[in-house]
């Protein structure tokens, strides 16, 4: 009854969609769904089509049931979504305005913030 879906991957940030679909030879009304359901997913119960776009947070491996139903028969699948980690790159904090006399030397420090893995680094 329901088609086969297999495994997906993905990057963090990164949408995947994809529908799932059964068929229904006996008549009445398909619906589909799906546990556990990954923070931020989004499963039509209607039409099968998945949307998901995984945050900077959210990289490692989910294993999703998706299930088909109608009257009531149903029919499921498991699958693995691979969601990989993606490093992005860091952010500088701005120096804001710097002064300095003519024939002065000018230092300062920059900094900038790794979104990753949260730590200051002072360059």
């Amino acid at each position: 009854m329901l088609a086969a879906i297999g495994n997906k991957s993905v990057n963090e940030g990164q949408a995947l969609a994809f529908t799932i679909s059964a068929s229904n030879a006996g008549g009445g009304t398909m619906s589909y769904s799906m546990s556990p359901s990954p923070a931020g997913a989004v499963l039509d119960s209607v039409s099968g089509a998945f949307s998901w776009t995984p945050g900077y947070t959210q990289s490692g491996s989910y294993n999703v049931t998706f299930t088909a139903q109608v009257n009531s028969q149903t029919d499921s699948e498991t699958i693995t979504i691979a969601v990989a980690n993606v490093d992005r790159a860091p952010v500088l904090i701005d120096p804001g305005n710097q002064l300095a006399n003519e024939t002065g030397l000018l230092t300062f420090a920059l900094s900038a913030l790794d979104q990753d893995v949260m730590l200051l680094l002072i360059q």
